[in-house]
């Protein structure tokens, strides 16, 4: 029984070119949400609690952004970078809707147990990456493909 092997696209499989696209796109996107709209909301923040939601965007904004330079220069921290940025987005998405739009707690939390579980695809599907173009140098990694 002959395998078949899988369809390369550009020197890797076709899962994990999809998989690096999403992620990367996924990233991306929560840069500019994180950063703009952080910005934004920290300068109309009328409390405490607005402000601690702003900072958080912003924070998820900068660690979206420290992701996407760990994963294009295979760096070990990325597994911290991407962690960082699932934990600050789902610390935003929580509170957001308390802190802005008067919602009950519950919807904070179903909002955060949602957006833990996409961030933590995510994050995983960042790491599995990292991992697979270590293992795989001769895929569009270079040789030393995870450096400290």
């Amino acid at each position: 029984m002959a395998l078949i092997p899988e369809p390369r696209v550009m020197g890797t499989t076709l899962p994990n070119r999809v998989r690096l696209l999403v992620v990367t796109g996924v990233l991306v996107v929560a840069v500019w949400l994180g950063l703009k709209n952080g910005v934004d909301a920290a300068r109309g923040a009328a409390s405490a609690p607005q402000r601690i939601a702003a900072g958080l965007q912003v924070a998820y904004g900068v660690a979206a952004a420290a992701s996407l330079v760990a994963m294009a220069a295979r760096r070990a921290w990325l597994p911290w970078a991407v962690a960082s940025w699932a934990l600050t987005l789902t610390a935003t998405a929580t509170i957001a809707p308390i802190v802005w739009g008067g919602a009950d707690w519950s919807f904070g939390a179903l909002g955060g147990l949602a957006t833990a579980s996409l961030a933590g695809l995510v994050a995983w599907g960042a790491v599995r990456h990292a991992r697979s173009a270590a293992r795989h140098p001769d895929t569009a990694s270079p040789p030393n493909a995870v450096r400290r």
